[in-house]
Formats: C-alpha cells, sequence, structure tokens
C-alpha cells in the first residue's frame, strides 16, 4: 500500500513539534504512541520507535535523568539499509 506523502508530511510535522514540546522519555513515547507509533528497540538510553503505515522511525537517546539529549526522525525511504563496506 502507497503511502499518502500529505499524511506522512503531517505527522513529521506533529512528531519535530513533540520533540520540541517535550523533553522527557515518558512525555515523548506516551505522545508518539497517541499517534500510532510502537517501540520496535529499546536499550538503556536509547529507544527506537516505528509508525509502519506511515512509514516513519524515531530513534531516540536520553541521558541517566530520562532526559531527551538526541533525537532522529526519518522516512522510510530515508533510511539505508544497504551494509557498509
Amino acid at each position: 500500500m502507497a503511502v499518502n506523502s500529505e499524511e506522512q508530511q503531517d505527522v513529521l510535522l506533529k512528531v519535530r513539534e513533540i520533540l520540541s514540546t517535550y523533553h522527557t522519555r515518558e512525555a515523548v513515547q506516551n505522545e508518539l504512541t497517541s499517534l500510532g507509533f510502537v517501540v520496535r528497540a529499546e536499550h538503556g538510553d536509547v529507544v527506537s520507535m516505528e509508525n509502519a503505515p506511515i512509514e516513519i522511525f524515531v530513534h531516540i537517546s536520553m541521558n541517566d535523568r530520562n532526559e531527551i539529549v538526541d533525537s532522529h526522525v526519518v522516512t522510510f525511504d530515508e533510511i539505508d539499509l544497504k551494509p557498509k563496506r
């Protein structure tokens, strides 16, 4: 199924708004979950979430106080899955 690019751009805008408004893991994760994101991987201070129907991937890094210190938001088309040589 093809992704509606307008809908994808709307969700990207909302994700970036969430990341600039909320600064704790719990708050960001709750907001992203409300947009249909699910946790795909969690390891210590890093959480990866995706919304498969909209094809958006979010990678969040936290400090030891669970405050967001870095994030990366991409569409599935932007993910380079080729092995590096």
